[in-house]
């Protein structure tokens, strides 16, 4: 909340204020809520703050809290001096393992023999081998009579019938154990 919002509230109720307080408490806040503060701030001195610390005690407090912000603005935190040891060495191993090997070699002459040569790679195709069907229909059907063995019962299909016509014909599509 805005400090300035606070002294006003701390001082004057909403009625109080002139033009430009207003407009400046407007645009931080409602008049209810003013209202508000400026009550909750008058009230405050008149609640019971309850029995303070001895003056001892109190001066004492106030010198360790001083200590501690002075401490705190220096350095938030101390690393005990074995793991800083320990952080520079994994520091320094990691810089050796990782480090790539630096390989010396002595240059050698390279005899190199260079012919005129031209090789022409040339693929070859293969054939290859097409089988193709042609469908032919007649005007009439041909009659084919299928080997029957001699315990099955003799059924001859015609073309187009539906399996709800002849049930037979799911054992096709269907294996039954």
């Amino acid at each position: 909340m805005n400090e300035r919002i606070e002294n006003l509230a701390l001082e004057k109720s909403f009625e109080q204020l002139d033009e430009a307080e207003r407009a400046e408490v407007l645009a931080g806040m409602s008049p209810e809520a003013y209202n508000q503060l400026h009550a909750l701030l008058s009230a405050a001195p008149a609640l019971d703050p309850g029995p303070g610390p001895a003056a001892p005690l109190r001066a004492r407090l106030l010198t360790h809290m001083a200590g501690a912000a002075v401490a705190a603005r220096r350095r938030p935190y101390r690393i005990p001096w074995w793991q800083a040891a320990a952080a520079v060495a994994m520091a320094v191993a990691a810089t050796l393992f990782f480090q790539k090997p630096v390989i010396r070699e002595v240059p050698v002459a390279i005899v190199q023999r260079q012919s005129d040569t031209v090789y022409l790679e040339k693929p070859l195709w293969r054939e290859r081998v097409v089988w193709r069907e042609k469908v032919v229909y007649r005007d009439r059907p041909v009659a084919l009579v299928p080997a029957t063995p001699a315990d099955s019962t003799t059924v001859i299909f015609t073309p187009g019938t539906s399996l709800e016509k002849e049930p037979a014909l799911m054992q096709f599509f269907v294996q039954v154990r």
